[in-house]
């Protein structure tokens, strides 16, 4: 969200804090608020039969976590990841806020684009994707929507952890490992820890999740 934009949401609202796993919100449950994430990470599921859950997406600093409709009922269920710090506004402030300052307006409308472009993506993510080129779409999109500088950093730390991506993925946790396991066999990726992830070879990452290389090419094939 636009800084300026984030900064007059943040007036109105009320700052809270949650431990990791504390539940912000759960599916189902009326509310009348919307949050903002100031720090931290949350993660959004939907619950399923026998206890399993289909993560849905996750919300970094200077997101909205959810658009949804005043006074509607959650759509989904919301935790942290890790310790975080959100903001709450009670729908009625957020709705005048928005009827009266373009700057929150136009940054609302572009969120809502994103939302629904982001949507599309993982739609074909996980329907056509094989397994490496959902793993590398989704380094890449957590690499883009936390980094804050324009000299991006080829550095980026993922606060979940493999079971989350598996479920954000529709793959299994061993799966997920095997993949990141790969792409470090490769050279493409470096993992000095599970949550942090090096960008090696930017460039064939990006080829593998838009689908243009594969780990069979040879430009992709380790030097002896």
């Amino acid at each position: 969200m636009q800084e300026k934009a984030l900064a007059k949401l943040e007036q109105e609202g009320e700052r809270f804090s949650l431990s990791e796993c504390d539940l912000l919100v759960r599916e189902g449950q009326p509310g009348d608020e919307n949050f903002t994430v100031v720090e931290g990470a949350l993660m959004l599921y939907k619950s399923l039969p026998g206890g399993r859950r289909q993560v849905v997406g996750f919300r970094f600093p200077g997101e909205l976590v959810t658009l949804r409709r005043c006074g509607s009922a959650w759509p989904v269920s919301v935790s942290a990841i890790t310790p975080s710090y959100v903001y709450r506004l009670p729908c009625q402030a957020f709705r005048s806020l928005v009827e009266s300052d373009r700057d929150v307006c136009q940054t609302l409308l572009d969120l809502a684009s994103d939302e629904i472009a982001a949507r599309q993506e993982q739609l074909l993510t996980v329907g056509r994707k094989n397994t490496v080129e959902r793993i590398a779409a989704f380094i890449l999109e957590i690499w883009q929507r936390t980094q804050r500088w324009p000299a991006k950093s080829d550095e980026v730390l993922l606060p979940m952890n493999r079971a989350a991506i598996a479920d954000y993925l529709g793959l299994k946790t061993e799966t997920v490992s095997r993949a990141f396991a790969r792409l470090v066999h490769e050279d493409i990726l470096a993992l000095p820890r599970p949550s942090h992830v090096v960008l090696l070879d930017r460039s064939a990452l990006e080829g593998l999740a838009e689908g243009r290389q594969s780990l069979f090419d040879e430009a992709l094939t380790r030097r002896a």
